[in-house]
């Protein structure tokens, strides 16, 4: 995924997300990020699309991070919404 266009906490919590995923899984989580980077940059980004997408996100985690990322995954929302 080419993150060049993200600002700068979008990078950041893409980062953070890509480092958590399971072995394997990177390129549906990459998928999901794109298209969820896509809605916010569209304006499509609700707070209901924004808790199916961290369902599908912490689907693609390694256990040991789920706690650690709704954590995030709240800090970051506040930004968006």
């Amino acid at each position: 995924m080419d993150i060049s266009g993200l600002n700068e906490g979008q990078k950041a919590f893409y980062g953070f997300v890509m480092q958590r995923i399971q072995s394997g899984k990177e390129s549906d989580a990459e998928a999901i990020m794109q298209e969820a980077f896509a809605r916010y940059k569209d304006g499509t980004f609700t707070k209901e699309y924004m808790n199916d997408v961290g369902m599908r996100v912490m689907a693609l985690l390694r256990f040991e991070c789920i706690t650690e990322f709704l954590s995030a995954a709240k800090d970051f929302a506040k930004q968006l919404l």
